[in-house]
C-alpha cells in the first residue's frame, strides 16, 4: 500500500488532483513494485486520513490538494507512473478560492465550539467536560496557526475569535 505520506507526495506533484485520479497512481506504483493492487476502499481509507490530520485538503468539493500540515514524500517511480497514464502536471491551484473556502470552514468550526462553550455556562462543568473543551480548543488554535501560515489571507478576525473563546473556556473552570 502506499503510504500517507507517498499520498501526500503525489499531491504535491500534481498540485490538484482527485480521488479517481489517486486511485489509478496508486493502481500503477503498486503494479510496478509487484505488490497487491489496493481496493478503492483503501485508498479512500488513507485519503479520509490525509484530510483528517489536513495533510491534504478538499477543495471545490472533490478536488485534493497539499495541506498545511503534509509531509510530502514523492514516491521514486513517480514519474514514470505519470508517463505512463499521460497526466498533465501542469495544474494550477485558485489560492484566492481556497483561502476562502478554508477561512469559512474554519470559521465555521470556531462558531461550533462557541456553541459549545455556550452550551456550558451557567452549568457546573465536569473535569471531563473540561479536558473535551480545551482538547478541541488546542486542536482549533493548531488548525489556526497552520491556516495562518498556509493561506494567503488575513485571519485576524478568527485569531480575536479563539482569544475571546480562550478567556470563556477558563471561566468554566472557575
Amino acid at each position: 500500500m502506499i503510504s500517507i505520506e507517498e499520498l501526500v507526495g503525489v499531491v504535491d506533484v500534481l498540485g490538484i488532483t482527485n480521488e479517481d485520479e489517486l486511485y489509478s497512481i496508486f493502481k500503477e506504483l503498486i503494479f510496478s513494485r509487484d505488490g497487491k493492487i489496493p481496493s478503492r476502499k483503501k485508498v479512500k481509507e488513507v485519503i479520509r486520513s490525509a484530510i483528517k490530520e489536513h495533510w491534504i485538503e478538499a477543495v471545490h468539493g472533490s478536488e485534493l490538494i497539499v495541506g498545511p500540515c503534509a509531509f510530502p514524500e514523492v514516491p521514486d517511480d513517480l514519474s514514470e507512473v505519470i508517463d505512463i497514464l499521460k497526466i498533465d502536471i501542469n495544474r494550477k491551484i485558485e489560492w484566492d478560492e481556497v483561502a476562502s473556502a478554508k477561512t469559512a470552514e474554519l470559521k465555521s468550526e470556531v462558531e461550533t465550539f462557541s456553541k459549545m462553550i455556550d452550551a456550558q455556562r451557567g452549568r457546573e462543568a465536569s473535569k471531563k467536560q473540561i479536558m473535551e473543551l480545551e482538547s478541541e480548543y488546542q486542536r482549533l488554535m493548531g488548525l489556526y496557526y497552520d491556516f495562518e501560515f498556509w493561506l494567503t489571507t488575513d485571519l485576524a478576525m478568527i485569531k480575536a475569535e479563539l482569544r475571546t473563546l480562550s478567556q470563556k473556556l477558563e471561566s468554566l473552570k472557575t
